[in-house]
């Protein structure tokens, strides 16, 4: 697996911790945060790629890297439909995800956590109402 995919999607999605719910009320700020959002979603499908053609991967992995493309794609369909308590779930969903992509970082990094950690840690930010 390219390292460097990994290091660019954690990086990017701690960089998503900087919208707060108040600033998602502004136009600009949701289309700031969608195209964001968008470039981490276009480098998840490339790591999806990779880790399909590789063996040293189990299926859990590719299940997390599911998991990690349906949450992107439900703060884009949230900040489009702007329904009940949407900058809330999109507050939980842009500051827990950098926990899923800790999973994918290399072997040799502190900040490297199993899959099911990563779950774990990320949830109770789906929780946010």
């Amino acid at each position: 697996m390219n390292a460097g995919i990994a290091n660019n999607i954690y990086e990017k999605s701690n960089l998503l911790k900087k919208y707060a719910p108040g600033d998602l009320l502004w136009k600009s700020k949701r289309s700031a945060l969608t195209k964001e959002v968008d470039e981490i979603f276009k480098l998840c499908c490339e790591l999806l790629k990779e880790l399909q053609g590789d063996d040293e991967y189990s299926d859990d992995y590719i299940k997390l890297i599911t998991m990690m493309l349906d949450s992107l794609f439900q703060c884009v369909v949230l900040l489009a439909v702007k329904g009940k308590n949407y900058r809330l779930k999109v507050w939980g969903y842009v500051h827990g995800f950098h926990n899923l992509s800790r999973a994918f970082l290399d072997d040799g990094n502190t900040e490297k956590i199993s899959v099911e950690t990563a779950i774990e840690y990320y949830v109770p930010y789906l929780n946010c109402e």
